[in-house]
């Protein structure tokens, strides 16, 4: 139940971060939004640790460095693919991600990287995220294309 909590709780501030994209539009330099929607990111995070214990810092970044900056580096290679994909793609194309995610983060980094059980019932789970991402992409395309993309997506394709 816990899980299902902290799930939701990040499932409600994605849908923030959609929104915030969506309507923010896209600017001749996509890394400004970012930059200023982080920096909101930064001063609330920083006020809730201040508040929290924290016991040694110096210890804590010591031992976990490498960690701070692979997680950075993964901070701004998924906040600029939702960028790209929520400002030229839209809201609902989050399901695409979604999906990619949990096959990357649960058979890559679950599975093989830290050996984490994987039964029938999480097979079948998999299973239904790759089917799901078929489906999706076999569905209407992206809604921000103007007629000019389109034509020259078709002429590409074959079709008239």
């Amino acid at each position: 139940m816990q899980a299902l909590l902290y799930a939701a709780l990040a499932a409600f501030g994605n849908s923030l971060v959609a929104l915030g994209q969506v309507k923010g539009g896209t600017g001749k330099n996509p890394f400004m939004f970012l930059t200023l929607a982080l920096g909101i990111c930064l001063t609330c995070v920083s006020a809730v640790s201040l508040l929290t214990e924290s016991g040694s810092w110096i210890e804590f970044v010591r031992s976990s460095w490498r960690w701070f900056c692979l997680t950075g580096v993964g901070f701004f290679i998924t906040f600029t693919g939702f960028y790209l994909l929520y400002s030229r793609c839209g809201a609902s194309y989050y399901v695409l991600y979604a999906v990619m995610s949990i096959l990357s983060t649960t058979l890559v980094v679950g599975v093989v990287i830290l050996g984490e059980k994987f039964g029938a019932m999480r097979g079948a789970a998999v299973l239904s995220c790759l089917i799901t991402v078929v489906l999706f992409s076999l569905g209407r395309p992206a809604p921000n294309l103007n007629r000019e993309t389109q034509a020259v997506s078709t002429a590409a394709l074959g079709k008239k």
